[in-house]
């Protein structure tokens, strides 16, 4: 569709946006003929903008321009809210699983079983600590839930892989935490336990 400046250039002629836009009918000078009487045209155009028809064209298009910038404004808010909620969402999913393997660790117990893999023959397969309390988790927490449900293979975190990366994270942090605390007592002392064999 051709815009308003090439229609006014070609017919060499001034046209009136909001009538040719929200006027039915009437103003034909100013909505499809254009007005070309240069001479008298500062008359011209001043009768038109006193005109009651051009002034409800230009009422329907304020009108119009306030409900494409609220449902812009709607959508834009909308989007910007799920954002904010799957954003929400994936921290709440990873502090879990930080969480579960975390317990794992601090209980000095295994988070791998023999076999992680889900296997729908045998439910009863031991899968392992990790992948136990994260799907008890599952149990109460609807956000975990989804995610382990029908969450991306991808994104559900569970991997040996990202244990590894997330237990190894997590011994850095604690190294770094004995570190400060010894740097702080400028003194430290180390204790060895040893039995030896006769």
């Amino acid at each position: 569709m051709e815009n308003s400046q090439d229609i006014s250039q070609k017919a060499n002629a001034v046209f009136c946006y909001a009538c040719r836009h929200y006027v039915i009918a009437g103003h034909d000078a100013y909505r499809t003929r254009g007005m070309q009487n240069f001479a008298h045209g500062k008359k011209k155009i001043e009768d038109h903008n006193a005109s009651e028809q051009h002034k409800s064209a230009m009422v329907k298009w304020q009108m119009a321009e306030k409900v494409k910038s609220s449902a812009i404004q709607s959508v834009a808010s909308s989007i910007t809210a799920a954002h904010k909620q799957a954003i929400d969402d994936n921290r709440h999913y990873i502090i879990c699983i930080i969480r579960c393997i975390l317990l794992c660790a601090l209980q000095g117990i295994a988070l791998r079983g023999h076999r992680e893999q889900v296997d729908d023959d045998n439910p009863t397969l031991n899968r392992g600590n990790f992948l136990a309390i994260v799907s008890l988790t599952g149990v109460y927490d609807d956000v975990v839930r989804k995610r382990l449900d029908s969450g991306p293979q991808n994104a559900k975190y569970v991997h040996h892989d990202i244990q590894n990366d997330i237990l190894s994270s997590a011994s850095s942090l604690v190294r770094q935490l004995i570190v400060a605390q010894v740097v702080e007592a400028g003194v430290y002392a180390v204790m060895a336990d040893e039995t030896r064999d006769t």
